[in-house]
């Protein structure tokens, strides 16, 4: 199967939506953690077992997600995004660059970094660049999250490299140490399937 797609869902889309969503598709469910278990996650797919659909509550980013893989993602993403109150890449830009309070870009940066594909990397590397300027170090922290989230890119390792040499607060400098780190045990693994397709 392909690497997939993401999908951010907005905070009112609750798992039941996702699961009458599933069901109105004639998904198949072929994962569900337990009530007691957390990330809440669960998994269907189609019919032909051709293509799946994952859900997870991400509790480090706070955003819900889905995930399409295999031959129907471009059918599955558009009924999801029509069936679902979800977040569009344009959208985490906008709260990026209009965001009211650091929640809001905050809030942009890990929906941006969920939905980017490749070819949004140059934007994503704009916004990115632009927030590890603000003075709230819990935005400057967010972009560093979001850099573990996204679709690996040169730019955005760069952008790493920037935060971890020259931010004002020694926390966040070590943190993009163990990020670039992180990046780069990941580079070396044989056979890794780095970023995602887009």
């Amino acid at each position: 199967m392909s690497v997939g797609t993401r999908i951010a869902l907005k905070a009112y889309a609750s798992l039941r939506d996702v699961q009458a969503f599933a069901w109105n598709q004639n998904l198949n469910i072929v994962e569900a953690t337990r009530e007691d278990e957390t990330p809440t996650r669960f998994g269907w797919e189609t019919c032909d077992e051709t293509t799946s659909l994952d859900y997870l509550e991400d509790p480090t980013l706070g955003v819900s997600y889905i995930t399409i893989r295999g031959e129907r993602i471009a059918h599955l993403s558009e009924a999801v995004r029509t069936g679902l109150a979800t977040w569009t890449f344009q959208d985490s830009m906008r709260l990026i660059s209009t965001g009211s309070d650091s929640d809001a870009i905050i809030q942009g940066i890990y929906v941006g970094a969920l939905s980017a594909t490749r070819r949004d990397v140059p934007v994503v590397s704009e916004a990115f660049r632009s927030a590890i300027r603000h003075p709230d170090r819990e935005v400057r922290r967010a972009v560093l999250v979001g850099i573990g989230y996204a679709t690996v890119s040169t730019e955005l390792r760069e952008i790493a490299e920037e935060i971890r040499n020259s931010d004002q607060d020694e926390g966040i400098r070590v943190d993009a140490g163990y990020l670039l780190e992180g990046l780069e045990m990941a580079a070396a693994a044989p056979a890794a399937d780095h970023g995602r397709a887009g």
